[in-house]
Order: C-alpha cells, then sequence, then structure tokens
C-alpha cells in the first residue's frame, strides 16, 4: 500500500469518527437558595417546570443550600422554591 492510500484510509476513518462524538442537548439547572439576610436555606423543594411541556423536576437543597437539575430538556422553565415558614420564590427563564 502506498503512503498516499495510506493517509487517504486513515482521512476517512477519522472523518467516519466525528458523528460519533456528537455533543449531548440537555440543559442543566442549578443554584444556592438564600433567605432575604442571605443565609443559606437547607431542605428547601425545587420543582422546576418545562412551560412548553409541563414536564416538572423535583430535588431538595443540601444543607448549604444548593441544587442541582441535570439532563432536563432545553426550554424554558418555572423554578419555584418552597420551605414552611418562607415566602414561596418563583423565577422563569
Amino acid at each position: 500500500m502506498s503512503v498516499w492510500s495510506y493517509r487517504r484510509w486513515c482521512l476517512l476513518l477519522l472523518v467516519g469518527c466525528l458523528p460519533a462524538m456528537a455533543q449531548e442537548f440537555r440543559a442543566e439547572v442549578t443554584g444556592i437558595v438564600r433567605d432575604s439576610l442571605g443565609g443559606l436555606v437547607p431542605k428547601a423543594s425545587i420543582e422546576a417546570t418545562n412551560l412548553a411541556t409541563n414536564e416538572a423536576s423535583h430535588v431538595v437543597t443540601n444543607d448549604s443550600g444548593y441544587y442541582a437539575l441535570p439532563m432536563l430538556p432545553i426550554g424554558t422553565y418555572r423554578v419555584t422554591a418552597t420551605l414552611a415558614g418562607f415566602k414561596k420564590a418563583v423565577r422563569e427563564s
């Protein structure tokens, strides 16, 4: 096999593998829940609702007030945080 044939086959193999490295089209919603004085709010219930499909995902904040909702379909979401004794917070984006 000539050098040019070898290089041509290598190039074809490389180009053929490119579609296998496609990106995932998903979203992630993350945040930290704080009270009006800036204190962290653990154990708050978080709900992210896709406005186009009305599909909801739920999670609870950790001890640092942090939450993460990974692998969500791309879209516009309404995120609601609730905890007894606190006013409900709602954000859309």
